[in-house]
This record gives structure tokens, C-alpha cells and sequence, in this order.
């Protein structure tokens, strides 16, 4: 998590005095958006829902706040309370904070594990993304990473008889893989017995050896 930041806000009244002893709570706004930010008391080492302060002198309360790890945008709400017993909400304002990706961390490549037929292509994708996960705008490649498959941008064919290969992407010197099962043509069927009382039933499954067309 990335050092916090100093929040601070300050109360006034309807002529712009600022008013000293208010009680300000600071909470996730509407829509709620989670793991975008987080907020604690000033001078804390963790962060903590909800934050509460009162104002000092010049109408200002203070808070911490941490960058979290979802990017996004998310907002800040901050309630005035009243002074007395239940509290109840005098005013309200919102600002919105946003928390972008952080550094290139990681490949995500989709699919992980997947099947062809020699001679069929199948399309791949790459996300640079942060070491949260969160995606990035820049592009990386792909390349073989063994000999019985081409590429072209993201587009892989078998090429090899049937084997196991591995599909690589790299982006500067990230680089991650995937698995490629170049498979011989057929079909699988499979008969399951559905154990339903009073009656017994079979299902029927079929499917190529690729894992394309599938029915029952």
C-alpha cells in the first residue's frame, strides 16, 4: 500500500465563518465503491471506518487517506453531525478520488489451458497489469514459446502433430506462459445417469476432442 496523503476539510457556515467544534464523519460515498481508498484518524498507521474529528479554530478537521487496490474512481463523503444525541446529519458534501494502476507487475493471459485442432488458430489476450491485477494500457506480445505453434499478434495456430505446447507473452521483462494441447480430430460422448427419484434418466454429452461443439 502507497504512503497516505493528508485530507483535510474544513466547516463554514452560511456567510463563511468557519466554525469551530463541528463533528465531521468521513465515509465511503454512493455508489459504494470498495478497495478504491481508504481513510483513518490523523497520525494512524492503518486505516478505519468510520473516521470522526472535530474541527479546530479555523474550521478544520483533518484524515488520512490511502490509495487502495482496485483502480477506480470512488467518492468521498463527508457528514457534518449535530452536537447532540442521536447525531443526525446537518450537511453533507462528497469528492471523488481516483486511484490509478500502479506499476506493470504482471501478464494475464487468457485462456490459461486450452485446446486445437492442427491446422485451426485460436485468439489469445494479454493484459499488462499491476501486481493487483488492475489492467494497464499498455500491449504485450505473444511469441512460441515451443516449435509446433505459429503466431501472428494475437492469434496462435497448431501447427505440430498432436503435443503439448506453450504459448509465451512478454512485455519488456515480464513474460508469462500458457499451455496449448494440439489434438488429433474426434469426439467424446458421454452418457451420465441422472439419480432422480421415482424416475432414473441418461444424459448424453458430446463434444470434440478441441472441446468445440458441445451438445446433449
Amino acid at each position: 500500500m502507497a504512503p497516505p496523503v493528508r485530507v483535510l476539510l474544513e466547516v463554514r457556515d452560511s456567510v463563511g465563518h468557519p466554525i469551530r467544534g463541528a463533528i465531521v464523519q468521513l465515509l465511503y460515498g454512493v455508489p459504494r465503491t470498495p478497495g478504491v481508498f481508504h481513510v483513518g484518524l490523523p497520525g494512524a498507521q492503518q486505516p478505519s471506518w468510520p473516521v470522526i474529528d472535530t474541527t479546530d479554530a479555523a474550521g478544520r478537521g483533518e484524515a488520512r487517506l490511502w490509495h487502495g487496490g482496485s483502480a477506480g474512481e470512488a467518492w468521498l463523503r463527508v457528514d457534518v453531525l449535530s452536537t447532540t444525541v442521536p447525531r443526525t446529519t446537518i450537511y453533507r458534501d462528497s469528492v471523488a478520488v481516483l486511484t490509478t494502476p500502479g506499476q506493470p507487475a504482471k501478464l494475464i493471459i487468457t485462456p490459461q489451458d486450452t485446446a486445437l485442432h492442427q491446422g485451426n488458430s485460436g485468439t489469445f489476450t494479454v493484459v499488462v497489469a499491476d501486481r493487483f491485477g488492475n489492467p494497464r494500457p499498455e500491449q504485450a506480445e505473444l511469441e512460441p514459446g515451443t516449435a509446433g505453434i505459429s503466431v501472428a499478434g494475437m492469434t496462435v495456430t497448431a501447427a505440430a502433430a498432436p503435443s503439448r505446447q506453450v504459448v509465451r507473452a512478454r512485455f519488456g521483462s515480464l513474460v508469462d506462459s500458457a499451455w496449448l494441447s494440439i489434438v488429433p480430430r474426434g469426439t467424446i460422448a458421454v452418457r451420465i445417469m441422472r439419480l432422480t427419484e421415482p424416475d432414473y434418466s441418461y444424459v448424453f454429452a458430446m463434444f470434440q476432442l478441441d472441446g468445440s461443439q458441445y451438445t446433449r
